[in-house]
């Protein structure tokens, strides 16, 4: 009997062994690690403003001027998002004269979709309107991504615009 607990021990000793400290990594196994939640991805937006901006005497009563140009914008995060407004402060003598919003909303009436898809590019026309007098427009784009950051694209519209007055004679162009 005291030799079949020996017996036993040694065996029980040999495989403790060979599980621990044996030459050959055949039979180990990696330690698993701790799943890691990676961080939510940010969108990659960029937008450009037209060289095509036109300003002059605006056709509604409410407003004197308006600025109109395309906006053409990309995403290349593989990340989409929502275009909620462009906003217009103009500005004289680097002070804050007035302020005009082109809504989210007033984009899906004019395009169908305030929205920018993961990895994909769109154009739209911008229009702004204001009253007082100004040497700057700075140009604001505020999108919110799929994963709730937002993002604030500024970009300014100085002086060299073309001057172009609204036209009333065609119908087929917008009425500034």
């Amino acid at each position: 009997m005291q030799r079949a607990i020996e017996t036993m021990s040694v065996l029980v000793a040999l495989m403790l062994a060979a599980g621990c400290g044996s030459d050959s990594d055949s039979n180990l196994t990696a330690p698993s690690s701790p799943v890691v939640q990676a961080t939510a991805p940010k969108a990659d937006i960029t937008v450009v403003i037209g060289s095509d901006a036109v300003t002059g005497p605006s056709l509604d009563p409410n407003f004197t001027s308006y600025v109109q140009f395309t906006a053409s914008m990309s995403e290349a995060a593989g990340l989409g998002a929502h275009l909620n407004y462009v906003r217009g402060d103009f500005y004289k003598d680097d002070a804050l004269v007035d302020r005009y919003d082109f809504s989210g909303a007033q984009l899906i009436e004019q395009t169908g979709s305030n929205r920018l898809e993961a990895g994909s590019a769109r154009s739209f026309v911008v229009l702004l309107r204001w009253n007082a007098p100004c040497d700057l427009m700075r140009v604001t784009f505020q999108f919110t991504d799929d994963q709730g950051h937002d993002h604030h694209l500024v970009g300014n519209i100085g002086p060299t615009s073309i001057a172009v007055a609204a036209s009333t004679d065609d119908d087929e162009a917008p009425r500034l």
